[in-house]
């Protein structure tokens, strides 16, 4: 390789340039990025500003880059001394999936185009390096950008051989539980080799190090952007009067309602196959299920409706092990070919098929009844192996200010029954949060959770 990656004299900052990052209206990650290269721990970085998107195909009006914001981060970076360059903005064009399709099963019609309008802002400790940054990211020229951002050379050789073809890397996966669970870890930017990863952590262990040092605001900031619990956020805000929730809670409800509309203007368009791999999707999505756990497991789906799930689970190779039941069978589940994989039956009967490793339901259950709901939820458990799951969703919760009765009386016979049942089963259970649902033109609001009840045996 044609450079080395010398140790790098850490420069002067002082106490007023730290606030200057502290403050700048950029992205907590970029606030890192901007610390070490003003230290003089790397060379350069760039980062980008963008635009909100808009379609034009919905009649969507242009939007502009936030100019205040830019007069900002242009009045930071000369307190900082660093020199820099904006670039000129360009427009381009991106697709937005709004699917509840599976990853491998996405396809370029099912997304949506956009535009948005980005500035790319460039900076480095001197006007040499600004001038290679320039050159590397003009030629695509990866090597070079690493060294620039400091990677570690074994890094940078080891990114190059794969390229070609030779895999030297080592994923996040593979490396030792130990590790993985560091607090430093979060610093991790760019991929470690196989050879040398423990040499290479150094470097990552470093970067934490001394941002901790230089500025315990940026570093506690940074880890609160890398360890976002999503889950606990839903749930901590639907929990508070509408008047004290965050306006990012608020912005979230309105990009939920702009989802909700969009989506149901497109599903019409969907054809039946694509169809069937939305309703796979929103099982797996929705019942936080992990296909890699259903290999292989005998499963059954309560309130089956067309057998969707179950034969595409048939089809995936995840287990031929799989039933469902209702009421009225229709669509697939009427299919000669998966006939025996499907009964027609009473959810507050004995369910015709027991042993069962899992049992979900995905919109089947009704939780205003208490009496139903224990019978269902006994029945579960007597068709459910030890150490089985069950999984029912959606389980809705509202805020304490909510007008939604409805959704408060099936919260409020949900905890009865589950207390209720705990005296009878050896079982544990928890309501995992989803995402919320926003519905009417007063934009109600809701959180959907899906109900984890494992079952341990009978008391």
């Amino acid at each position: 390789m044609g450079f080395k990656n010398p140790p790098s004299q850490e420069q002067k900052i002082t106490p007023e340039q730290i606030k200057a990052i502290e403050d700048m209206p950029v992205e907590p990650w970029e606030k890192v990025e901007l610390l070490l290269v003003k230290l003089g721990i790397k060379k350069a970085t760039d980062f980008d500003l963008v635009s909100a998107g808009w379609s034009e195909s919905l009649g969507e009006p242009k939007d502009e880059i936030d100019f205040n914001q830019l007069k900002m981060i242009e009045k930071s970076l000369d307190k900082l001394g660093l020199v820099y360059e904006i670039m000129p903005t360009k427009v381009e064009n991106f697709k937005l999936y709004n699917t509840y399709k599976l990853a491998e099963d996405i396809t370029e019609e099912d997304g949506e185009s956009y535009k948005w309008k980005k500035k790319q802002i460039r900076l480095a400790g001197d006007k040499e390096n600004l001038l290679r940054l320039n050159k590397a990211i003009n030629k695509g020229d990866d090597e070079a950008l690493g060294e620039l951002y400091a990677f570690p050379e074994t890094a940078i050789e080891a990114y190059k051989k794969t390229e070609e073809g030779d895999n030297c890397l080592l994923s996040f996966e593979e490396l030792p539980e130990d590790v993985r669970n560091q607090e430093w870890i979060n610093f991790l930017t760019f991929r470690l080799s196989k050879d040398n990863w423990k040499n290479e952590i150094e470097t990552v262990k470093k970067w934490a190090r001394v941002v901790k040092e230089k500025s315990p605001k940026i570093y506690k900031e940074y880890l609160d952007f890398k360890r976002f619990d999503f889950e606990g956020w839903l749930k901590e805000e639907i929990l508070l009067p509408e008047s004290d929730r965050s306006e990012k809670f608020k912005e979230y409800i309105n990009e939920k309602d702009y989802e909700l509309r969009s989506y149901q203007e497109k599903e019409h368009s969907y054809n039946e196959n694509e169809k069937v791999k939305e309703i796979f999707g929103r099982y797996v999505q929705d019942l936080n299920l992990d296909l890699e756990q259903l290999r292989g497991k005998k499963i059954l789906d309560l309130g089956c409706g067309g057998g969707e799930f179950v034969v595409e689970c048939i089809k995936r190779g995840i287990t031929k092990d799989i039933y469902g039941f209702d009421l009225e069978l229709e669509g697939l589940a009427l299919n000669e070919k998966y006939k025996h994989h499907f009964r027609t039956a009473n959810f507050n009967d004995d369910f015709p098929f027991n042993n069962c490793d899992y049992i979900i339901s995905y919109g089947a259950v009704f939780l205003d009844d208490k009496e139903n709901w224990i019978k269902i939820l006994n029945n579960a458990l007597k068709s459910l192996k030890d150490e089985g799951e069950i999984r029912i969703f959606p389980i809705k919760k509202a805020g304490p200010d909510s007008d939604l009765e409805g959704i408060k009386k099936e919260e409020e016979v949900t905890k009865r029954v589950l207390s209720g049942l705990e005296n009878d089963w050896a079982m544990e259970w928890e309501l995992k949060p989803i995402d919320i649902k926003v519905a009417g033109y007063d934009k109600d609001v809701w959180l959907e959770q899906v109900l984890i009840v494992r079952k341990k045996g009978e008391r």
